[in-house]
């Protein structure tokens, strides 16, 4: 059986009817608020799907880790820390370091990203830190 993330990743620039004939996700699109340039769909706990308003297209799928209970894909399955995932992936393509976030919202320990030649040539995987450098979120999103 596939693993549901690397589906979804395979997906991404993919419109909402067609992640639905795959069986990923419900064909009830969630009310859409025109003003915003977004929408998002939660299929499971700690995964959050954002769709373009204009056309219906995935655009990023966000793993929380802390709440996510679902199986990642190999060879981001088991890491759990910056070092494992430079090990694993080598030199990032784009890196930040610490940053205090607005709005009380807290600060990380940076962020790692890396393109997906193999998965989807049209997306990038970029993995968020802790200020401990343990992972705390996986985001896949569309390059154009």
């Amino acid at each position: 059986m596939n693993n549901y993330i690397l589906e979804l990743v395979k997906s991404i620039g993919l419109d909402y009817k067609s992640i639905t004939s795959k069986g990923l996700i419900s064909s009830i699109i969630p009310a859409i608020d025109d003003s915003s340039a977004f929408y998002a769909i939660h299929p499971k706990p700690g995964l959050e799907l954002l769709f373009s308003t204009f056309d219906n297209k995935l655009e990023r799928i966000l793993i929380t880790k802390k709440d996510f209970n679902g199986e990642l894909p190999r060879p981001i399955e088991g890491l759990r820390n910056k070092d494992e995932v430079l090990m694993q992936f080598g030199k990032p393509t784009k890196s930040t370091g610490y940053k205090k976030l607005p709005l009380d919202f807290g600060e990380i320990g940076g962020t790692d990203m890396y393109y997906l030649s193999k998965t989807n040539r049209n997306a990038e995987v970029t993995f968020s830190y802790s200020t401990a450098l343990e992972i705390i979120a996986i985001t896949f999103d569309a390059t154009h």
